[in-house]
């Protein structure tokens, strides 16, 4: 018993925390009178009790083994707690872990949400979670379910605005530019081809665009389509890389080049638009800290 309660699960008097935060403002505890190998306490209140030593888990409030000192933090780090939780993703047939966005960790806060952009229609995933100190990574824990999303259309992106394309879209040819040199020596009959290292796609999307506003009324609110169509003209002119993926499994890191241009719907006095723009695929989305290298993400 520590300061009055069970922690055995209710085996002795079913006296335990009704919080998920079982240590709620409690500072100190006093541990006497035995022998002791290790004491944790976590967060914990339902799963089936058992005596033997576990792995650190993300939901420890207190972990003390003993071992050349008495200090018990929340990580084996001599006492430092956790500063941030990174979400981190897999596609379900691969090994390799991806780092999505870094949280500011609380003991406030008991559920942890975000919104994964960078993902591709139909492929499944798994996600999981890492502890943060200043300078250690906990133990990664793995999520029960796979995740597949499904979407239409097509979305552009990047780490703060994300925009969906999907009424009257037209997705344009795909070109796949590999550049070659042709040279004609004059004592030769046939020419010499050279080939460069380029290799990259580039196209043109066109869609109506609609505010959410217009969508949920099923009616067009003028404003609202002004507002959001000129916010989405400023992200395309922002030089900035930018994610594009469609329901087809394309996927792309792109910047917007040429001139993105507005096509305005007269029988609709100008109340809605067609916007048009043209893109060149600049980056592997399948490098490693890719995404963090063209400020698409925080990790």
């Amino acid at each position: 018993m520590i300061i009055g309660y069970d922690m055995f699960f209710g085996q002795n008097n079913s006296s335990i925390f009704s919080t998920v935060v079982s240590v709620g403002d409690i500072s100190s505890m006093i541990i006497e009178k035995g022998i002791y190998d290790r004491v944790t306490m976590d967060q914990d209140t339902v799963k089936t009790y058992s005596n033997a030593q576990v792995d650190w888990a993300y939901d420890y409030v207190l972990d003390a083994d003993f071992v050349n000192d008495l200090e018990a933090g929340n990580i084996l780090n001599g006492g430092v707690t956790i500063e941030h939780i990174r979400f981190q993703r897999r596609l379900s047939t691969e090994l390799t872990w991806t780092s999505i966005t870094d949280l500011d960790y609380s003991t406030l806060i008991t559920a942890y949400t975000f919104l994964d952009k960078y993902v591709k229609n139909g492929y499944e995933y798994e996600y999981c979670i890492v502890p943060l100190t200043a300078s250690i990574e906990g133990e990664r824990v793995v999520g029960a379910n796979a995740i597949t999303p499904a979407w239409e259309g097509m979305w552009i992106c990047d780490l703060t605005s994300n925009y969906q394309l999907l009424h009257d879209l037209e997705l344009g040819s795909i070109e796949h530019v590999s550049s070659t040199g042709v040279f004609e020596p004059l004592d030769s009959q046939y020419p010499i081809v050279a080939y460069s290292e380029l290799d990259y796609r580039k196209g043109n999307v066109k869609a109506l665009v609609l505010s959410s506003t217009t969508i949920a009324a099923n009616a067009i609110s003028t404003v609202a389509e002004k507002i959001n169509r000129d916010a989405l003209m400023l992200f395309l002119k922002n030089h900035k890389a930018k994610v594009l993926k469609s329901s087809n499994g394309m996927f792309m890191i792109i910047s917007i080049v040429d001139n993105p241009t507005e096509t305005f719907d007269n029988s609709y006095a100008q109340a809605i638009a067609e916007v048009d723009f043209n893109f060149v695929e600049i980056d592997d989305p399948d490098e490693d800290g890719v995404f963090l290298d063209n400020d698409l993400s925080n990790v």
